[in-house]
């Protein structure tokens, strides 16, 4: 490992270790859950419904969410690999760091990760973008989501949980300083709506309204999906 490598923080390693066996069920369980989910699933097969030349990492894939999208997978929690070994037997796993990856250069089609970068500080960011450039092949894809650093001027970000619990907010503008040899292949926002303050019942019937919300106003959604292509 290069002497400059940057690595990932242990707190929210251990943090995920310890709610690994019950994440899926607390996070996703409910209609909110279920909503986020769904959205970032259908963003993920529609930046991938082209067959990527090459395997496709699942980065930070905690407990296997979306690992059948996906060839390998990597995350630094041994408790969520636990877990996404049982969802996937016949899927290859690794622990390893989301900037250090047990790849060799120029070989990934496409790589993914959904709610890491928000625990990311910006040279962390930095060393995940350098590392997504020596393994993905010209042309490979990097998805990537991060939360929208509009909307957080606008409504500021409390966590009772640690200061590197989803912390880091960046546009559009921003990843694409940081991401060195990539460019913007698209962009999309995600959850407009305070769905989660709003009464269950509502939430299915909000979520259309919510969807073309950020379609015409992507940059003050709470999240902002990026694809970026190696050059």
């Amino acid at each position: 490992m290069p002497a400059d490598r940057i690595t990932t923080d242990r707190a929210p390693v251990d943090y995920y270790d310890r709610i690994a066996s019950g994440y899926r069920e607390d996070r996703f369980g409910n209609s909110y859950g279920r909503f986020i989910d769904a959205a970032e699933r259908r963003w993920l097969e529609a930046c991938l419904q082209r067959r990527p030349d090459g395997p496709v990492l699942d980065l930070a894939c905690g407990d296997g969410r979306f690992s059948d999208r996906a060839d390998l997978g990597i995350d630094l929690a041994a408790g969520m690999l636990r877990v996404a070994r049982a969802a996937h037997p016949a899927h290859a796993f690794a622990r390893a760091d989301a900037t250090a990856w047990p790849i060799a250069d120029g070989t990934l089609g496409a790589a993914f990760c959904f709610h890491l970068a928000m625990h990311l500080r910006d040279e962390q960011l930095r060393a995940l973008f350098a590392e997504a450039a020596r393994c993905l092949k010209p042309g490979g894809l990097l998805l990537i989501d991060v939360p929208g650093r509009l909307r957080r001027r606008l409504r500021p970000h409390r966590s009772d949980i640690a200061q590197w619990h989803g912390h880091s907010a960046h546009d559009v503008t921003d990843i694409l300083r940081m991401a060195a040899g990539f460019t913007l292949d698209r962009a999309d926002g995600l959850l407009m709506l305070p769905l989660h303050r709003l009464p269950t019942r509502l939430r299915p019937l909000s979520a259309g309204l919510d969807r073309l919300l950020c379609r015409l106003l992507r940059p003050l959604a709470s999240y902002q999906l990026i694809a970026l292509r190696r050059s």
